[in-house]
């Protein structure tokens, strides 16, 4: 998918699989910056006052819930050009955030109850009180959403081929 940054986004409707409550989950994807001068925005979302958000924010990548940031990776710019994977990966209540493999920021402690919104999941921008704000400048691909799976809590080696279906 190729977000230019003027609020161009991807929907898929509201559902109890994007409802996380308190136990584990992975949101993965690979991302291509075509801009990485300013913000590129929102990766995927499903937040209106509640649900979680993943963007690159502040030169970070962060994990938004209710408003609260829970995770930050630390700094991190992308390479314009270059594809990343990045995941977004809470088992218990340790929430981390990888690119490539490699954890970015340390670990966050986060009981957070993801859940409540009734807001559509967007890939490329926040749904944000009727709006689509801070909309992404980039590329992402290969999105896998897993509810009730850390497929990740250590560094791995990130996936060279597109996911499997099962």
């Amino acid at each position: 998918l190729l977000f230019d940054g003027n609020g161009d986004y991807v929907q898929a409707p509201d559902s109890a699989n994007w409802d996380f409550g308190t136990g584990d989950f992975t949101v993965e994807f690979w991302y291509k910056s075509t801009n990485n001068t300013s913000d590129p925005g929102t990766f995927v979302s499903q937040y209106d006052g509640n649900g979680f958000t993943l963007r690159w924010y502040l030169g970070a990548l962060i994990v938004l819930n209710g408003g609260s940031t829970i995770a930050t990776s630390g700094s991190w710019t992308p390479t314009t050009g270059v594809w990343y994977h990045i995941a977004a990966c809470r088992s218990g209540t340790s929430l981390r955030l990888f690119v490539d493999g490699t954890q970015s920021g340390s670990t966050a402690t986060s009981s957070d109850n993801i859940t409540g919104s009734s807001v559509p999941l967007e890939l490329g921008c926040l749904p944000y009180s009727g709006s689509h704000v801070h909309p992404l400048d980039g590329r992402l691909d290969d999105v896998r959403i897993k509810k009730g799976v850390a497929l990740y809590t250590t560094d791995f080696t990130a996936p060279t081929a597109a996911h499997p279906d099962s």
